[in-house]
């Protein structure tokens, strides 16, 4: 019975499984072939890929100057896994070289691939600015202004600006006025009324400038600059160059060939000692490249063994301003200095007449080893100025008043007092009074008494003409061409015609924001020193 039993079970369940794989016969198992790549994009920097599914293609475009060369990508799939050529892509990890189109192959579960061709393209680059902008033929210097989308520039009085060739600098593919295109240092235009300049990228846009050039006005001030902090105590210029003393802070060098635009090319700085300048650097003058500079020792005692005497002119060849080379000195100290060929002369006072009140007459043929030629005691020494073989000083010191001092100097080895004259004058308050020369005429800047105005004609019996109080209080004072510039304690500095140099005629004023000190003037150009600050104009 039981052997019945068990035979029957066993057969209910040989049914039951042939039963169940009879079922399995009539299912599908399905294996993904999805393979598409569904966002792609770069991270540094970043750029978002455009997707065409149909043509399989992603395209993205990185900014101008990107090194695609090693650039990670970072991609979703929908298939197993990507790769290029055979390795495999990790996103945000595996970098390419996209210098070329690269192919990313997606794998789907059952093994059926798709392949993306991938372009990376570097954008063209989209400046377009000028970053520089000059006028060959007068060195005159355009103000570019990015924000207005305008360039000025001032050239000299009586530039003819009909056919002015522009030196340019930028950073676009192209520059066209109108339809020509425009070659820099070569294409002129006429700058009459303004004119547009436009400027294309590589990627083919393009800003346009709009140039205004403006001609200086003489006789007014066209830029003013200031480059220490010390009162300025002389200036003069040489080769398109300013040299300006600042006196403990040393002598600056300014470019002045664009005179709108004054800029710092050099400085003379005095050796130092415990970060302390050894001198105060107070007077300047040039001789082709060759600066003869006046100093005067701040140091008292702890460095009179190796600074002798009261003071030293310094010699220093500026060929390049950027790098002043000291070449040598004399000890001997300068109240005036006056350049002519190879002979320097120089002024010096002190309380003792007998000591250093002399005229003396240094050869710098050889800079390197300069020397004292000759020197002449003077009753008194102080500003000075050359006509001929003939020196004039004019002082005001505390043992000689009111003084006019003529020297023969046509022998450079004997020089010699013809005259000293202390009636003349009416000098008031004004040590070393400046002093200028035309034709046969002193004209002397004498404080609160105005000018002085002497016949030079005879060197033995020069003789005051007569005193313009009109122009007091003078405290500077230059000649030019067939013009007196002088300087007063208010902001207006005073042009004389001198046709009749015995009776200068008032002709134009320059105004300043303060009372200048200085007047220096050369070349058809000149600057007024108002305590710091320089004011440069054309005459």
């Amino acid at each position: 019975m039981v052997n019945k039993f068990n035979a029957m079970l066993s057969f209910l369940l040989l049914v039951s499984v042939l039963s169940s794989c009879g079922a399995g016969t009539n299912r599908t198992v399905t294996i993904s072939d999805a393979k598409t790549i569904t966002s792609f994009s770069i991270t540094n920097p970043t750029a978002t890929g455009t997707i065409d599914e149909n043509a399989k293609t992603i395209s993205v475009t990185v900014l101008y100057a990107t090194n695609v060369t090693a650039t990670v990508t970072n991609f979703t799939t929908t298939g197993v896994n990507v790769k290029v050529g055979g390795t495999l892509q990790v996103s945000g990890t595996t970098p390419n070289d996209f210098t070329n189109p690269v192919v990313y192959t997606v794998t789907a579960a059952d093994g059926t691939t798709t392949a993306y061709t991938v372009t990376v393209t570097v954008a063209l680059n989209t400046a377009k600015a000028i970053t520089g902008f000059s006028f060959t033929s007068c060195a005159s210097t355009g103000s570019i202004n990015e924000s207005a989308m305008s360039i000025d520039v001032m050239v000299p009085p009586g530039t003819d600006v009909t056919g002015l060739i522009v030196t340019f600098i930028m950073d676009g593919v192209s520059v066209k006025v109108g339809s020509t295109t425009q070659v820099s240092s070569i294409t002129p235009n006429d700058f009459t009324s303004p004119v547009q300049y436009r400027v294309f990228a590589a990627d083919g846009s393009s800003i346009a400038y709009t140039v205004h050039v403006n001609v200086a006005e003489k006789w007014k001030i066209i830029s003013s600059v200031s480059f220490g902090t010390e009162p300025i105590s002389k200036v003069t210029f040489s080769n398109e160059k300013a040299y300006v003393a600042y006196g403990n802070e040393g002598i600056r060098i300014l470019d002045i060939s664009d005179l709108s635009h004054p800029l710092l090319a050099g400085s003379i700085n005095s050796p130092t000692t415990l970060g302390a300048p050894d001198f105060s650097l107070y007077d300047i003058i040039i001789s082709d490249n060759i600066a003869c500079v006046a100093a005067y020792p701040n140091c008292f005692g702890w460095c009179t063994s190796q600074y002798p005497g009261p003071g030293v002119i310094r010699f220093y060849n500026v060929e390049n301003p950027a790098d002043p080379i000291y070449l040598s000195s004399v000890q001997i100290g300068a109240a005036d200095m006056y350049v002519d060929g190879q002979y320097l002369y120089a002024t010096w006072t002190d309380a003792d007449p007998d000591l250093t009140n002399r005229l003396y007459v240094i050869d710098f043929s050889d800079p390197v080893n300069p020397f004292i030629k000759s020197s002449v005691q003077i009753p008194g020494a102080g500003r000075l100025a050359k006509n001929g073989y003939l020196i004039y000083v004019s002082t005001n010191d505390l043992t000689h008043f009111n003084e006019i001092i003529v020297v023969d100097v046509s022998n450079p080895a004997n020089p010699t007092v013809i005259t000293s004259n202390d009636t003349i004058l009416n000098i008031f308050n004004v040590a070393h009074a400046p002093l200028a020369l035309f034709n046969s005429f002193a004209y002397v800047a004498d404080g609160t008494y105005g000018v002085d105005i002497l016949d030079i004609s005879s060197a033995n019996t020069p003789t005051t003409i007569t005193t313009i109080s009109d122009f007091a209080p003078a405290t500077g004072i230059a000649v030019a061409g067939d013009y007196l510039f002088v300087t007063h304690d208010s902001n207006t500095t005073d042009i004389y015609d001198l046709q009749t140099p015995q009776t200068p005629a008032p002709f134009k004023q320059i105004t300043t924001d303060a009372g200048g000190n200085i007047v220096f003037v050369g070349d058809g150009h000149g600057v007024i020193a108002e305590s710091i600050k320089l004011n440069f104009f054309y005459y």
